[in-house]
């Protein structure tokens, strides 16, 4: 929830306190049909339209509209809205039954399937793809869908084969606006779609079709521009000069610019930016450098745009995640917050949106990373925000203090978490607060058999090799029991995201109770889970009725233990040092 400084919130978290989440639905729907400026009602209004879960309920039309107009607010993220639009694609009147026909397209390289010719000609399903709210959803979004997925590769191969053909009447071709979308769509997934060796022919078609004349000279040459980078990032091709200069002279509201951009110039800014970094010290530790290596390669996660958050004091925010706590000794002044593991940025820089007049320093391995990072501080003219590049292990050389440390999906990959942890309490102010999250035991298990099951083939670091283990992957999840809770989680849409879920390096996972061993050796004190589900918290509570044992993790052991399923992101949870 939101602190409220309109109508329309005041009312929508009422009913989220309430747990009621059709009736906030309700009343900010009603908020942004009437043209609502507020970005905290944009940003409600999309977190609560994720968490409802209950769209085929809505008129199509009416959801279509709404989320075309979240798409295009930047007060929402299109990252959190990926798994609701999912659902709502598969209702479109024109896309539901083509989607559907794509089920089970996920075939590897070597031969990847074509789809139905007769779909894939049909002009209804590329005007259905360039409506707003689906276009903006292939540029913005990655959808948690195998059907999709298979959709977008097949549409994809019809539109690269058919310009090398010099088809450009095809209807896929029509509009340069849907071909962009595309390239997007495909960059921003890390190339997740498989693909056969027609199109491979056909992209080494395209790049011959433009070699020896100047850029641009031929009317389609965006297309093919576009279409070449819907394969491979254009800064690996050896005319990204001429392509940056010739797109540069450009319109600026040139669909393609907005594929350079996101493929030349923001790479090429990372990469100026990455020097100027400041490092603690050399990563010494085997783990770490191995952990390093991967994020150098695959930057983890590639995002747009944060969702716009409500600046609120910390005991304001403790106060409204733990209702039943005492914070009112806590201090309203200013923090200063580390956020160790901080990836690209988007953790540390919500953090710095959320928390008022807040100072928030990122740490972590990868320069790759904080370099993206880095770049959208810039792009969003952020203050009070600053990245250093080193080790958790090596924080005795920072010479600074913290009112609150997160670490959220980064001590499990260190060799030991525990000396990891220390680490970061030696940074932490007395009394100071923490919010961790570590991967759960019992929620992973099927994670953990799927690991194994890969391991079972060769797996190296190469796209295509990702590609192949993926489909491995799918093929696996698709016979298990709980595989489809794993084909519902967005990192398995993302190539290098998918590397990160099921074959990183070094992993631990933990059990409350465990966690309770931990904190106890560190001299921590549960405060309790956050986020948390509030169905989870309405099961847990009918379990366990007493309002103390939400800060039990005795019994969050036994609920888990019932209900394994409960932490399937990560146990996220906030504790306090004792002295």
């Amino acid at each position: 929830m939101h602190d409220a400084t309109s109508p329309a919130l005041i009312r929508a978290n009422r009913a989220l306190a309430d747990d009621d989440l059709g009736a906030a639905l309700d009343i900010l729907l009603e908020a942004v049909r009437s043209g609502s400026t507020d970005p905290a009602v944009w940003s409600e209004f999309a977190s609560v339209v994720v968490r409802a879960g209950d769209l085929e309920s809505m008129s199509f039309e009416a959801l279509d509209t709404m989320f075309a107009l979240c798409l295009a607010q930047e007060a929402v993220s299109p990252r959190l809205l990926g798994p609701a639009l999912a659902v709502h694609l598969k209702r479109h009147p024109v896309l539901a039954p083509r989607i559907g026909e794509h089920a089970g397209d996920d075939a590897p390289n070597d031969g990847a399937a074509k789809g139905d010719a007769k779909t894939l000609d049909d002009p209804d399903l590329y005007d259905a793809l360039s409506g707003p709210t689906a276009r903006q959803t292939l540029e913005l979004c990655v959808v948690p869908d195998l059907e999709f997925e298979a959709l977008v590769a097949n549409v994809r191969r019809t539109m690269v084969v058919a310009a090398v053909e010099e088809r450009w009447s095809h209807p896929a071709l029509a509009d340069l606006r849907l071909v962009s979308a595309v390239a997007r769509q495909c960059h921003y997934t890390g190339y997740v779609h498989a693909y056969d060796e027609q199109e491979v022919a056909a992209v080494e078609g395209l790049a011959a079709a433009m070699a020896e004349r100047p850029m641009g000279t031929d009317p389609q040459d965006a297309s093919r521009v576009a279409l070449l980078a819907a394969y491979v990032p254009l800064l690996e091709w050896d005319r990204v000069e001429e392509v940056a200069r010739w797109v540069s002279d450009g319109p600026a509201d040139s669909p393609l610019r907005a594929v350079v951009d996101e493929q030349v110039f923001a790479p090429s800014l990372e990469a100026k930016l990455r020097p100027a970094i400041p490092s603690l010290s050399d990563v010494t530790d085997p783990t770490s450098r191995t952990v390093r290596a991967m994020y150098e390669d695959h930057p983890y996660p590639r995002w747009n745009r944060p969702a716009w958050h409500d600046p609120r004091s910390l005991r304001a925010l403790l106060e409204e995640l733990f209702p039943d706590g005492d914070f009112g000794t806590v201090s309203t002044d200013p923090v200063e917050v580390l956020v160790a593991g901080c990836g690209t940025g988007s953790h540390p820089i919500a953090t710095r949106m959320l928390l008022k007049d807040s100072t928030v320093i990122g740490l972590d391995l990868s320069r790759a990373s904080l370099a993206f990072a880095t770049r959208k501080v810039i792009e969003m003219g952020l203050e009070d925000i600053g990245f250093i590049h080193g080790d958790i292990l090596d924080l005795v050389d920072l010479d600074a203090s913290f009112d609150l440390i997160e670490a959220l999906g980064v001590l499990h990959h260190m060799a030991d978490p525990e000396a990891g942890w220390r680490s970061l309490l030696r940074r932490l102010k007395p009394r100071g607060f923490m919010r961790i999250g570590l991967y759960s035991e019992r929620a992973r298990r099927v994670l953990v058999e799927l690991r194994d099951h890969l391991a079972q083939g060769t797996i190296h670091e190469s796209d295509n090799d990702l590609r192949d283990a993926r489909h491995r992957a799918t093929e696996f999840l698709r016979t298990h029991p709980r595989g489809e809770q794993v084909l519902r989680w967005r990192d398995y849409y993302s190539l290098h995201e998918f590397r990160d879920l099921a074959l990183h390096p070094q992993e631990h996972r933990f059990t409350p109770a465990q966690i309770a061993e931990l904190l106890e050796r560190l001299e921590l004190d549960f405060i309790g889970f956050a986020p948390l589900a509030p169905a989870a918290r309405e099961r847990f509570l009918e379990r366990f009725p007493e309002p103390d044992r939400l800060a039990d993790l005795s019994a969050w052991d036994a609920f888990e233990e019932e209900f394994p399923d409960t932490f399937l992101g990560m146990l996220q949870f906030w504790v306090r040092a004792r002295t």
